[in-house]
């Protein structure tokens, strides 16, 4: 998910708006290009990748995941993600997780230094007094919507979200200190949900058995191939009262006639039995591989039999059927995950003023987040493909009757095929700079027709000037001078 999703390698999300004339306006393009990158260098500095890898492998685990994204004074941003139980959530009238609860500590220090001495209970004062800074003191960190707030002031007890901290144990109040967001500063996302529920479902849930049998067999077949290598034993003249073992490369004594006066093997297991386990624990992890999508994350890097690369065609094939699959739960983490992501991260830029100015035609104007990972990227493809087949059949077409092209927009062709292929803006000339290339073309070409035209003009009546009117020809036939006077004419 981590490399189909949002791989730091590469861009996987870009900026537009829902007015797709002022998305190809230039200043627009532009500063939505570079708002982007400013983004997704924000992200790698404040360690939102690593956050985000551990987020994937909650969700598919345990159906759930947090990450808490702050701001930073040095990197602007600062991600953790919090572990699975140390939180409670719960869900707003949309269904959306908007309430977070965190079980977490702090040390004196800390707490002294985050809210300040007079903030803190008499315990934290007295520990702080006595210089034991490092004495963890459990708190609780409460995040949810603000109801009563007023948007026209910008003090922190006024923003949409509120942010409280209560110390726990404290015979006061224990209410450590209040704050706010201005966006929800943590993501949510569930795997699936039914009904009301409030943590969802992953994967794991559905592993879990195999899980646990596939532990269980590789703990036998450990002790299978030890006892092939190094078996227990037994031989004559036992201590009494000892019990057998059958640990690998235990020793036992027995007074039967059949050990004789040799030692040997007490349980001899045929090498074969590893082959047997072995093909059952491969069933056991290609079921939790299924169950975990693993064939359908990995489909873009895997290869046809044959060892011959996958091609553009079979991968938008291949795409268009699986991830069918995975639409609920990518449509669910673009909704619970990324685009609260993407709004937190531009929030926090926009306020440190760390974007470039906003166009003027973009002020009060909405933005749309559009997703450019593999995954969507092989979404595309699918459209990238027709548009190839139909561009070949115009071809064909044309060759025989030229005026079919007069029926495709090669320039919207264009642009839509930018646009599947996610291309760097700045390569594709904006409309209106094309309008204006065009137009100075079109003068250009007209001067030049007129020049050639008089040019033509000029030599036609040199030539005229120097014409032999002595004679019976066309141009005296032209002059009407006739035949008689044509040759008397000097």
């Amino acid at each position: 998910m981590m490399a189909g999703i949002t791989s730091p390698a590469r861009e996987w999300f870009r900026l537009t708006t829902p007015d797709e004339e002022l998305a190809d306006e230039g200043d627009v393009k532009n500063y939505l290009y570079v708002s982007m990158k400013r983004m997704l260098s924000a992200l790698a500095r404040g360690f939102v990748y690593k956050d985000l890898h551990t987020l994937y492998g909650d969700m598919g685990d345990f159906g759930v995941g947090v990450v808490f994204i702050d701001s930073d004074p040095v990197d602007l941003i600062r991600s953790y993600s919090i572990p699975i139980g140390e939180f409670y959530l719960a869900q707003g009238p949309n269904g959306r997780v908007d309430t977070l609860f965190r079980e977490t500590s702090l040390t004196v220090g800390q707490l002294v230094k985050k809210f300040g001495i007079e903030a803190c209970s008499n315990r934290v004062r007295d520990l702080h007094g006595q210089n034991l800074l490092d004495e963890n003191i459990p708190v609780i960190h409460v995040v949810m919507p603000r109801e009563d707030y007023d948007p026209d002031k910008a003090d922190s007890l006024n923003m949409p979200w509120a942010s409280c901290w209560f110390e726990v144990g404290a015979t006061e109040m224990g209410l450590l200190g209040e704050s706010g967001y201005n966006e929800c500063p943590f993501i949510a996302p569930r795997w699936n949900t039914t009904g009301n529920d409030v943590y969802g479902t992953g994967p794991g849930h559905a592993a879990i058995g195999d899980a646990m049998t596939l532990q269980l067999k590789e703990r036998k077949k450990n002790q299978g191939i030890e006892r092939i290598v190094d078996p227990p034993l037994i031989g004559p003249k036992p201590p009494t009262g000892k019990a057998i073992s059958m640990m690998p490369g235990a020793l036992n004594f027995s007074e039967g006639p059949a050990t004789g006066k040799q030692f040997e093997p007490l349980v001899v297991v045929p090498p074969e039995a590893i082959s047997v386990i072995d093909n059952s624990i491969r069933q056991d992890e290609q079921r939790i591989d299924t169950v975990y999508f693993a064939n359908l994350f990995l489909m873009l890097s895997q290869e046809q039999e044959g060892g011959q690369p996958i091609t553009a065609r079979e991968v938008a094939e291949r795409a268009q059927e699986k991830l069918l699959q995975l639409g609920p739960v990518m449509e669910r983490l673009e909704g619970e995950a990324l685009n609260p992501l993407v709004e937190r991260i531009y929030g926090i830029l926009n306020r440190a003023g760390r974007l470039p100015p906003a166009p003027a035609v973009l002020q009060g104007a909405n933005l749309l987040v559009e997703y450019l990972s593999i995954m969507a990227q092989a979404q595309k493809a699918v459209g990238m493909g027709a548009i190839q087949q139909f561009a070949a059949f115009v071809q064909n077409v044309a060759e025989a009757k030229p005026e079919v092209l007069d029926n495709v927009d090669t320039d919207q062709m264009v642009a839509d095929v930018a646009d599947m292929l996610s291309v760097n803006p700045r390569i594709i000339v904006a409309a209106d700079k094309v309008a204006k290339l065009r137009a100075a073309r079109a003068r250009q070409q007209q001067a030049q027709a007129a020049s050639e035209q008089a040019m033509a003009g000029a030599v036609a009546a040199k030539n005229l000037a120097g014409a032999d009117m002595s004679g019976d020809n066309a141009l005296t036939r032209l002059g009407g001078v006739p035949a008689a006077q044509a040759g008397s004419v000097q």
